[in-house]
């Protein structure tokens, strides 16, 4: 997703942008659809731009309980400022590209790939209330139930639980 300087001379004011998935998607992320909508609004500052982007994002992930795949569409916002200060590239207080006044025109691709891959959740859930898997014959028990005994085998907290139980 490339900016150009011509654009941001004159000014974005909540353009939208489509970004084929095919420049964002790796092994990591993956998305429904063919693109990405982004809106970017941008305002000039004394040492380059500050932009402002935002969207709902059609992730395509993988239930972590049940392994089915599902959409999550996630509302994301976040800043970017463009500079050529060298000085206030060392900051670490903002998110910022390198944008020197000889640059014609800035990739994004790599920043707004970074934020979307930091919005994926740790634990991925269909839902709250999804079941998942038996461990026994790994059917969904989200779909079915299964005729499968609960596990009889000892478990090392069972001490514990005797213990606060008052059994002794």
């Amino acid at each position: 997703m490339k900016l150009f300087r011509s654009d941001l001379i004159q000014g974005l004011d909540h353009r939208l942008f489509e970004i084929p998935v095919e420049e964002i998607e790796s092994d990591e992320i993956a998305f429904t659809g063919t693109t990405i909508p982004l809106f970017i609004h941008s305002t000039k500052q004394p040492d380059g731009y500050q932009l402002h982007l935002e969207g709902t994002i059609p992730y395509l992930l993988v239930c972590d309980r049940c392994l089915e795949e599902y959409t999550w569409n996630h509302p994301l916002t976040f800043d970017l400022r463009l500079t050529s200060n060298q000085t206030l590239m060392q900051s670490q207080e903002e998110d910022l590209l390198f944008f020197p006044e000889t640059m014609l025109e800035v990739d994004l691709t790599p920043a707004v790939r970074d934020y979307l891959l930091l919005e994926v959740p740790m634990k991925k859930l269909c839902r709250e209330s999804c079941k998942g898997i038996c461990p026994g014959c790994g059917i969904n028990l989200n779909q079915n139930s299964c005729r499968c005994e609960a596990s009889t085998q000892p478990s090392p907290w069972d001490v514990l639980q005797q213990l606060t139980n008052g059994d002794h």
